[in-house]
């Protein structure tokens, strides 16, 4: 094996490679380190667990210690016990020959002073290369595709709904049927279930028509729950399915995507110059929806946070309903988010993306067990940015 790539969730393959003398490549598909600290900060915050006691747990898991020894004793790769100092610190970062990060400079989070003093001193390098997109068609589920290029060769717009994968799914508090907790320790606010019924019964508020082929086509993914449209009814023009091709439809042409900004749909609807409306349900995704209003491609709708009971839920997602399709029809009628997304499509065409990624990573196969591969970066920022969003 010349060379080892490996995201951030897999520490496993920046260690393989430390452990047999060759060069590892990083992976981040979030907004860059800062992401990862403000990921883990709100996970900690929901779960009402402090940092230090994390830190704690981990010190003390016996099977922790054990495999932390292991790994010195039998391949002599030293990890710590316990978390590091700079909270969001990953090793496969430090310890990479460089980090492509699937986003632009001008998009990524912050890092906290400790966390860019750390990998300063790590000597890490942060490649910004913007999306990873193939131009591969998937096979699209019902022909979806095909129908949004139909509809586009009539004039009909096209408006793309997905609330994401994570809140239709069934993870406590932020799934389906989990909702946020309370200072008070109790569940309030809207429950997954109720936050994207509310959403998508705007979009259908907005756009639906009584016959299929009027009006714009709305395409809509419901995700994989059996009650997902439990007391709802879509209009005629619209067509929910579990699940849809993205890149694809988006790279057939969408006049507007209703997304809930997680960080891969975030970029992608960049990348194709398409004003969104974010509806954020937590994490990076609320972030994202100030980003998208930072850069005029279009606006965001916060997920309501009502106190506990039937009734405050219903009226919350009545008002989170109106709000969603008040947006929906401010974005798609304004010109100016539409050419705010051009020119960042434009920016983040000119990134490098998988041609540039490609190239670093083989840099890094022919160097081997070599010194690092040099790319141009400054002590400061630990990265190269070949574009900007200065202007859009």
């Amino acid at each position: 094996m010349s060379s080892s790539a490996c995201p951030l969730c897999c520490p496993e393959g920046s260690a393989v490679a430390e452990a047999i003398g060759r060069p590892s490549v990083a992976l981040i598909t979030l907004a860059g380190p800062g992401a990862i600290s403000l990921s883990l900060e709100e996970s900690l915050a929901a779960e009402k667990v402090s940092y230090q006691e994390l830190d704690l747990l981990r010190r003390t898991f016996l099977a922790n210690i054990a495999a932390v020894r292991q790994l010195k004793e039998e391949f002599g790769v030293r990890r710590e016990a316990g978390l590091p100092f700079a909270i969001g610190h990953l090793d496969s970062i430090g310890n990479a020959e460089f980090t492509l990060s699937t986003t632009l400079e001008d998009l990524e989070d912050p890092m906290s002073p400790d966390l860019k003093r750390d990998y300063t001193a790590a000597g890490a390098t942060l490649v910004a290369v913007g999306p990873l997109l193939d131009h591969v068609q998937a096979v699209g589920a019902c022909g979806i595709v095909a129908k949004v290029k139909a509809a586009r060769a009539t004039g009909r717009q096209v408006v793309l709904v997905s609330m994401g994968t994570v809140v239709t799914g069934d993870m406590p508090c932020i799934g389906w049927q989990g909702r946020p907790t309370g200072e008070d320790g109790q569940p309030r606010g809207l429950c997954g279930k109720e936050l994207c019924q509310a959403a998508w019964s705007g979009a259908f508020d907005a756009f639906g028509a009584s016959d299929a082929e009027e009006g714009a086509l709305i395409v809509v993914a419901v995700g994989t729950q059996t009650d997902a449209l439990d007391g709802l009814t879509p209009p005629a023009n619209a067509i929910c399915c579990p699940f849809f091709p993205q890149v694809d439809i988006l790279r057939a042409g969408v006049d507007l995507f209703l997304t809930h900004g997680g960080q891969n749909s975030f970029t992608e609807s960049l990348a194709h110059g398409t004003p969104m409306v974010v509806c954020p349900g937590f994490g990076d995704q609320i972030t994202n929806g100030h980003k998208a209003i930072a850069l005029g491609v279009g606006l965001k709708v916060d997920r309501p946070n009502p106190e506990g009971g039937r009734h405050a839920a219903a009226a919350a997602a009545a008002q989170y309903r109106s709000d969603v399709q008040s947006a929906l029809l401010l974005v798609i009628a304004g010109r100016q988010f539409g050419a705010a997304a051009s020119c960042c499509a434009e920016r983040l065409s000119r990134a490098g993306g998988v041609n540039l990624a490609i190239d670093l990573v083989l840099q890094a196969a022919r160097r081997g067990d070599k010194s690092k591969v040099k790319v141009k970066s400054d002590a400061t920022t630990m990265r190269q940015s070949p574009a900007s969003f200065a202007g859009c």
